[in-house]
């Protein structure tokens, strides 16, 4: 069997689910790509199994392809992405998408981000950046963060394949300042 994920295409994805049927009775959750598939491995079920679906658009079109062939116990989960600002709605009963804009955002809201500082950060360069922040390490990210998503957000309206502008070209990693007026005047 080929590696999970290395160049699959809607029409592998379900030849690999069919093939992996006959040895696999359980369920199988579809997912974007490596790193969601990592990240669910150790959440779900022992008899789920994930599949990396290598992007969104194969896993959409794998899913519907499934719908139509009737395949039992296989649930695609994509990013929100902008689609629900966008009044898309989901393409099959099968496939669910984050709550948020994609799984990092969904983190990031949950209370796991307190696990994950509490686990790598250090305390008191935690406690000493929402001192001089005046905002917690949450508020800070998703505050810092809006302005791209907003901006992917607009660009996408005007130009669906827009890629999202690059964050690490705007944003200082030491102080997390974001130069918003660069990033408008290049986006314009």
């Amino acid at each position: 069997m080929r590696a999970v994920g290395s160049g699959v295409s809607p029409e592998t994805l379900v030849a690999e689910l069919k093939m992996r049927r006959t040895l696999h009775s359980g369920s199988f959750l579809v997912l974007e790509g490596k790193d969601d598939r990592r990240f669910w491995t150790t959440r779900c079920h022992h008899d789920c199994r994930p599949i990396d679906g290598n992007g969104k658009s194969n896993v959409v079109r794998g899913l519907l392809r499934l719908d139509e062939i009737k395949f039992p116990g296989a649930l695609g989960l994509i990013d929100s992405n902008h689609d629900h600002l966008a009044g898309r709605p989901l393409p099959s009963p099968n496939i669910v998408a984050t709550d948020a804009h994609d799984l990092e955002c969904l983190l990031c809201r949950s209370s796991a981000l307190h696990s994950v500082l509490a686990e790598f950060g250090e305390r008191d360069k935690i406690e000493r950046f929402e001192q001089e922040a005046g905002e917690d390490v949450r508020t800070a990210l998703l505050r810092r963060g809006l302005v791209f998503g907003r901006l992917t957000w607009v660009a996408r309206q005007h130009a669906p394949s827009t890629a999202p502008p690059p964050v690490r070209r705007f944003a200082d990693e030491a102080s997390w300042e974001v130069d918003e007026d660069q990033l408008f005047l290049e986006a314009a």
